[in-house]
């Protein structure tokens, strides 16, 4: 590896790091990393040009968590999802783990609002509303916490606003939505893929 940028880095490091024995744990936790393939992976979703977008994650989130969708899962992902988010909140305000109607696209903005915003994905509940904004980073991207919160509320609803995200980024969580739950797709589908591996009929 003479003359490579890791050649060259190797004497400022083992300055660094003090000991032969820590350049030497440090360069063996690098080697496996140096030899993954950076070639691109199989994935069905960018086979189909599918998934890329977040309109797109967002249908299938919400076709997942449909107690009637053709995955003939019922509502075990509709309570997955549930569970996630009664994990963020105190015991005694657990949610209903099922029982809900989703909606996509839901136009949350009040009688006041300037313009539209609009929410990915709706749990609507007997007693309460799940009003969920899906984005890569756990980030409101402009949207209205305040307005997601009081949409839910409507009838006299329990409202909670959840961020469903690919990465918790709580720094990015400003104008209300550090109070939102924040849940991640690998959370959800580690979840699921555990659900289905037990599921013999599945």
């Amino acid at each position: 590896m003479e003359g490579s940028l890791l050649s060259r880095a190797l004497p400022y490091s083992r300055e660094m790091a003090g000991t032969p024995a820590s350049l030497d744990a440090m360069v063996t936790s690098l080697v496996p990393s140096l030899s993954r393939s950076l070639a691109e992976q199989f994935n069905v979703f960018r086979v189909m040009r599918h998934g890329t977008h977040e309109k797109q994650l967002s249908n299938v989130f919400a076709w997942l968590l449909r107690d009637d969708a053709t995955h003939e899962l019922d509502d075990a992902f509709q309570r997955v999802f549930v569970d996630h988010v009664n994990r963020s909140l105190p015991p005694e305000s657990a949610l209903p783990r099922s029982g809900y109607r989703v909606l996509q696209e839901v136009d949350t903005s009040g009688p006041d609002a300037l313009g539209k915003d609009i929410a990915d994905i709706v749990l609507n509940g007997p007693q309460v509303s799940i009003v969920v904004e899906n984005f890569e980073a756990s980030d409101g991207h402009g949207h209205s916490y305040p307005g997601y919160l009081a949409y839910g509320a409507q009838g006299g609803k329990r409202s909670v606003v959840v961020l469903l995200c690919a990465r918790r980024e709580s720094h990015r969580q400003v104008d209300g939505w550090d109070q939102a739950v924040v849940v991640t797709y690998a959370e959800l589908l580690e979840d699921l893929r555990a659900l289905v591996t037990d599921d013999k009929s599945w």
